[in-house]
C-alpha cells in the first residue's frame, strides 16, 4: 500500500504547537498525579492532531475528550480512524464523513481531542485537567488559526463536565447559539447545539456521546443525521 502523503497543514501546525507541547511537558513532567485502576498512575500520554492528507482549509473538524488510552500508533495518520469501527464515537465520525465525502472519507477530515494529556486508562482527572487548561487553550487557538475549519463537530457532551468546552469558549468568546436539535424521548445528552463565530464565520456544533452506557441506538441515529443534514446544507450554500 501506498504511503499517504503528509498533508503540509501538519507540518505548518506542528511548528506552531511543538513549544507549547514542550512547555507542557516542562510543567507535568515533575508533578504527581493518581488514577484508579491503572498499572502506572504517573503514566501519561500526549495527543497530536490528526489531519486527513486531503484536507483544505475550510473543511471539517472533530473533537472528542481526552486520549483515553491510545498511545503513539494512534499518531500515525487519520486512518487510524478506521481500526476503532467497534466504538460508536468512531462509527459516528465515519457514518457523517462518509456522507459528506463519499471517497477517502477520513482523509478529508480532522480529528482532535480538546485534552491534549491524559492518563492510560480513562480521562483526566481534575488535577490533571487544571495544570494543563491553560495550554490546552493555547494548542486549541493555534489548531483554529492554521486550520481553519468552516465546521468543528465536538462529541463531548451536553451536560457533561463543562470543563471539555470551556476551552472552545476561551478561545472564542462570543458564539451565539443559533440552532439546537433535540430529541426529547431520548434526553437532553441526545441533543446538538449549533454555535456560530460572526467574526471568523465558523460554526461550532456541541453533541452528546453516542458511547455513553445504556444510550440506544437511536441516538446515534438522530445525531448522526442532524449533524450531515447541518453540514450538507452549510456546504451547499458556499457552493
Amino acid at each position: 500500500m501506498n504511503k499517504i502523503k503528509e498533508n503540509i497543514l501538519d507540518e505548518l501546525l506542528r511548528r506552531k504547537t511543538d513549544p507549547i507541547y514542550s512547555d507542557m511537558v516542562e510543567d507535568l513532567k515533575n508533578k504527581e498525579y493518581s488514577f484508579e485502576d491503572d498499572l502506572d498512575p504517573y503514566f501519561v500520554l500526549t495527543f497530536h492532531t490528526q489531519i486527513g492528507s486531503l484536507y483544505k482549509r475550510g473543511g471539517i473538524a472533530f473533537y472528542g475528550r481526552a486520549t483515553n488510552g491510545w498511545d503513539d500508533d494512534y499518531n500515525n495518520g487519520i486512518r487510524s480512524i478506521l481500526t476503532h469501527s467497534h466504538s460508536r464515537f468512531f462509527q459516528m465520525i465515519k457514518r457523517i464523513t462518509n456522507f459528506i465525502y463519499p471517497e477517502n472519507s477520513v482523509e478529508n477530515i480532522v480529528w482532535s481531542n480538546i485534552c491534549k494529556v491524559a492518563p492510560k486508562q480513562g480521562n483526566p482527572n481534575n488535577t490533571l485537567w487544571r495544570d494543563q487548561e491553560n495550554f490546552a487553550v493555547k494548542i486549541l487557538n493555534a489548531e483554529m488559526e492554521i486550520l481553519q475549519p468552516s465546521i468543528t463537530v465536538l462529541i463531548t457532551g451536553i451536560e457533561a463536565d463543562k470543563r471539555w468546552d470551556s476551552p472552545l469558549f476561551k478561545v472564542f468568546k462570543e458564539l451565539e447559539l443559533v440552532e439546537c436539535y433535540q430529541n426529547e424521548e431520548l434526553g437532553i445528552e441526545c441533543s446538538v447545539k449549533v454555535y456560530y463565530n460572526k467574526q471568523s464565520e465558523q460554526y461550532f456544533l456541541i453533541t452528546g456521546r453516542p458511547d455513553s452506557r445504556g444510550v440506544p441506538r437511536e441516538f446515534i441515529d438522530f445525531q448522526t443525521n442532524h449533524i450531515s443534514s447541518f453540514i450538507k446544507n452549510k456546504y451547499s450554500e458556499k457552493h
